[in-house]
């Protein structure tokens, strides 16, 4: 344990690895300028402070839950090669003021955004994990993912571009929502403000949920297929004043 460390010098950094001893750094108020580097088989509840413009955050851990990160970037990776990276599995992880948030060979995420700007969001798996990111941002949100399934809510926009399949379990845009997908889309519950458009490149978009309520709520829907769009046993339900539809089956 480290408890305070603190360095305001411009341009400082603090370093801090693991010793292989205890694998836990936790509790710990961290300040700095220009960049704070942990690595640790288990990062919790520490508040890491990084104050300069373009300042870094960079966490590598197996676990990471609860605390506070505030820097222009955060990334966050695994500890161990072919070891997932959990993030907030026992208390979210806030991150504050960031532009862009960076996920590398994770499984699982559940991260609270807050910011005066935009944000874009990197999310990749660990190759064959079943991974799932659970994000709520109160500001716009541009998403570039290699995910299985998304839960978000987002204060404003969202806009997901995704590699290949995606389930959307629960995902609400106060504005508008655009989802991109390389292969199919999965439709659990989605409710957009404003307009909602959903492209599965290709591939199909689906019905994922076992409810009989709506899938897809928004003043105007946009479904475009590479495959067939809601289908037989896979229909959309929508509640929405306008719907269009093109699916090239």
């Amino acid at each position: 344990q480290f408890n305070d460390v603190i360095t305001k010098a411009a341009g400082s950094t603090v370093t801090i690895t693991d010793d292989g001893n205890s694998g836990v750094l936790a509790d710990n108020r961290i300040q700095t300028a220009a960049k704070a580097d942990l690595t640790a088989e288990t990062v919790r509840g520490n508040t890491i402070t990084a104050s300069e413009a373009d300042a870094t955050i960079a966490i590598n851990a197996t676990t990471l839950d609860g605390g506070i990160l505030a820097a222009d970037t955060v990334t966050l990776d695994n500890y161990a090669e072919g070891v997932a990276l959990n993030v907030g599995q026992t208390a979210r992880v806030s991150v504050s003021g960031a532009e862009t948030i960076t996920l590398t060979d994770f499984a699982n995420a559940k991260l609270d955004s807050t910011t005066d700007g935009n944000i874009t969001v990197n999310a990749t798996e660990l190759d064959g994990a079943d991974s799932l990111l659970d994000l709520n941002a109160d500001t716009s949100v541009v998403a570039n993912t290699t995910i299985d399934a998304l839960i978000a809510n987002v204060n404003g926009d969202l806009t997901v571009t995704e590699a290949d399949d995606l389930t959307l379990s629960s995902v609400v845009a106060k504005r508008s929502l655009t989802v991109t997908a390389g292969k199919s889309i999965a439709v659990d519950a989605v409710d957009a403000t404003n307009d909602a458009t959903l492209t599965a490149t290709d591939g199909d978009i689906t019905d994922a949920s076992d409810s009989e309520n709506a899938n897809l709520t928004a003043a105007e829907v946009t479904r475009r297929g590479g495959g067939n769009i809601g289908t037989g046993e896979d229909s959309l339900g929508l509640a929405t004043t306008a719907s269009t539809a093109t699916a090239e089956n």
